[in-house]
């Protein structure tokens, strides 16, 4: 570290780190001619000090004519401290965590920013901040900001009261210090100039206490010590330095916290392997993008993913703006990887566009030829061992989460990545996952976030939740009606209250993937309204409708002919009349690992009219807050302006085109490639 960069920490901490014995020869030198006994009306001695504080600090050696200024933040009540060196050569950044025990310098050197990780023991800011183990030696404590100041009644030698005087024009108490410290072997006198702030008009909020304590502003201070690195020729020096902006803070202060670029304390002595994701998993996310000069913008989704059902469903929330939905549902994106079709639909109109995959959906992963397949759970979320790097801990911004932090930085341009970006992913911490009573073995993502020069990203994920919601979306305005058939059947043997509703989502899932399994339905999609309700003779009624199917091919690699309705059932039939359709219902996640296995009665299943078909509205969506599971298309819908944000895992481009009240949004995820089209809900499947 150079000479230059060495006076920056001095500067940050308002003393010195030369070495020498205590020194009272130079202490009564510069005491005695100034003596002046206490009076009764001496105030007391300046003491109380903002327990987090801001404060900035103008530095200036008189012999080597440096001036320097440095934005201090400290918090004995947080045990942290950041401080920033504007130094026109090199730069500094210093954060320090005493309860964590780790230092971090990050000075801008002419490569680049280089971050220099430490513990405290080994740093010197164990003396410059006057850090020490606490008693029990589990820690360390940062000490009292008076100390820090300079002004530790402790160790000081000399205090004596000067009288009233001013300093860049404000009326102060100048006191006169000469303080030895144990922490750094030095001696120093200081010429301190104090303001008391009872005594001045300050934009603040006056509270009528008068036993409220009264803190003292520092305004300046006059430092001089004898430089003794050359015991032959010590060198008396003298330092003046300004405090401005002097403030109380919150010890959650945000520049307590380490950027994700810049984390590197303690410096994990091996790699962590990167979460494992489950199979299944939907959340809510909030994305906010911030990118110079456009204004913020917000967005919201919610997410799902089904690597067993082959899907990927998203839905677009409004923008909580007068006179629109609030919290609502107004457009849905269907990926059906068993298809290789991607559904778009619309509430407002009603209206069903189908195309092809896109390769860059958030859930696609390209293949040759122009293929694309489902990205299992670790590609969706793209945690790559091969890119990423483990930082370490760290908290999320303003959500108060302890978090295992993976970095990656991207420098071209890829499919998968934006170019000169730096990703970060923050998982919850197991340690935070158990003090919360969490349950499950796999980390929850808290946040991603993706920065570059001109643009932050972050993609904030809520209500993460492994457990398989009972809803699923109807795709039948997305199909011809007109080739629509509507089933019955009877599970037997199963009381409805002991096996149905015991298990919902078991006893759903398991029925859809038998259908699927035991016919040439490959997409469960194609099953719409599907109900389940109580029969006699301890029985369970099954109706649903089989949609007809797509016309469009889709592009998944291994592509296949789609099956006519008359096909599907005339395969199922057989097999229920046979006696050997089965399915299994598996537990639910609470439990143990088991099953029950459930049979559809033989000779059972029929087609039924549209008027014999019974309509139940006894479901709610858990995506939305609606009271029904079925949504009117007569509902009213209100765009919000063009924009950018971030999906899932790598993020999302969406440019909007107003066209009178529908939004029609051209999708770009940060993985690349388009998904767009006029996109929102028609309705949700009932129970």
């Amino acid at each position: 570290m150079g000479k230059s960069l060495f006076h920056f920490i001095i500067f940050t901490t308002i003393i010195t780190t030369i070495l020498a014995a205590f020194d009272s020869d130079f202490c009564n030198a510069k005491m005695s001619p100034y003596y002046r006994a206490p009076t009764e009306m001496d105030p007391s001695p300046p003491v109380l000090f903002f327990d987090n504080f801001f404060v900035l600090i103008e530095s200036k050696f008189f012999d080597t004519k440096i001036v320097e200024t440095t934005e201090s933040y400290y918090s004995q009540q947080g045990e942290k401290a950041y401080s920033r060196v504007l130094n026109k050569a090199t730069p500094l950044q210093i954060w320090v965590d005493a309860n964590r025990d780790e230092v971090t310098f990050v000075p801008d050197t002419a490569q680049g920013q280089a971050c220099v990780d430490s513990i405290i023991e080994s740093s010197p800011i164990s003396a410059l901040y006057k850090i020490y183990p606490d008693p029990n030696q589990e820690h360390f404590d940062l000490n009292t900001p008076a100390a820090v100041f300079g002004w530790d009644i402790i160790s000081q030698k000399n205090v004596s009261y000067q009288g009233s005087n001013s300093s860049r024009g404000i009326p102060t108490d100048l006191w006169y210090t000469c303080e030895y410290s144990p922490f750094n072997d030095t001696t120093t006198f200081t010429e301190w100039q104090i303001a008391d702030p009872s005594n001045l008009v300050l934009p603040s909020i006056v509270h009528d206490n008068s036993q409220a304590p009264t803190y003292v502003l520092p305004i300046s201070s006059k430092v001089t010590y004898k430089d003794k690195s050359d015991p032959r020729n010590p060198v008396e020096r003298v330092m003046q330095i300004d405090f401005t902006h002097f403030s109380k803070i919150q010890a959650t202060d945000r520049h307590f916290l380490i950027p994700p670029n810049m984390i590197c304390a303690n410096s994990p002595s091996s790699q962590i392997p990167l979460p494992k994701m489950p199979n299944y998993f939907r959340f809510r996310g909030e994305q906010i993008l911030v990118e110079s000069p456009n204004p913020p913008a917000l967005t919201y989704t919610i997410e799902e993913y089904s690597h067993d059902l082959g899907l990927f469903i998203q839905d677009f929330i409004s923008v909580p703006i007068p006179y629109s939905l609030n919290d609502k549902s107004y457009s849905r994106l269907v990926t059906d990887f068993n298809s290789g079709l991607t559904y778009s639909l619309d509430l407002q109109s009603g209206s069903c566009l189908v195309n092809p995959v896109d390769a860059g959906n958030v859930g696609a992963y390209p293949l040759a030829g122009g293929f694309v397949q489902m990205r299992d759970s670790s590609q969706f979320f793209d945690l790559d061992s091969t890119n990423y790097t483990y930082l370490g801990q760290n908290f999320v911004e303003g959500r108060g989460i302890m978090c295992d932090v993976w970095s990656a930085y991207f420098s071209s341009y890829s499919p998968d990545k934006m170019s000169n970006t730096l990703y970060t992913w923050y998982f919850a911490s197991a340690s935070w996952m158990q003090a919360q009573g969490y349950q499950q073995k796999n980390p929850i993502p808290v946040m991603l976030e993706l920065t570059s020069n001109n643009r932050v990203i972050q993609f904030h994920f809520f209500e993460y939740s492994t457990s398989p919601s009972t809803a699923r979306p109807d795709l039948s305005t997305c199909y011809a009606q007109d080739n629509t058939m509507n089933i019955q059947l009877f599970v037997f043997k199963a009381r409805y209250d002991q096996v149905y509703k015991a298990n919902p989502i078991g006893f759903r899932s398991g029925f859809v993937k038998a259908v699927t399994a035991m016919t040439s339905l490959k997409s469960g999609l194609r099953i719409a309204d599907l109900d389940f309700q109580p029969a006699p003779n301890n029985e369970i009624q099954i109706q649903f409708k089989l949609l007809e199917k797509p016309l469009m091919k889709g592009d998944v690699q291994n592509t296949y002919d789609p099956a006519p309705n008359t096909q599907i059932f005339n395969e199922l039939s057989d097999k229920i009349n046979s006696g050997v359709f089965s399915f299994d219902v598996q537990n639910p996640p609470s439990e143990s690992p088991g099953k029950q296995t459930v049979y559809v009665r033989p000779n059972s299943i029929t087609q039924l009219s549209d008027a014999d078909v019974m309509t139940f509205t006894i479901t709610t969506d858990t995506r939305n807050s609606d009271a029904h599971s079925k949504l009117s298309s007569s509902s009213s819908s209100a765009g919000y302006s063009a924009g950018s944000m971030a999906g899932i895992g790598i993020g999302m481009l969406i440019a909007g085109l107003l066209i009178g009240v529908l939004v029609i949004f051209l999708v770009k995820r940060f993985r690349g490639g388009n998904d767009g089209s006029g996109i929102s809900m028609q309705k949700m499947e009932n129970e």
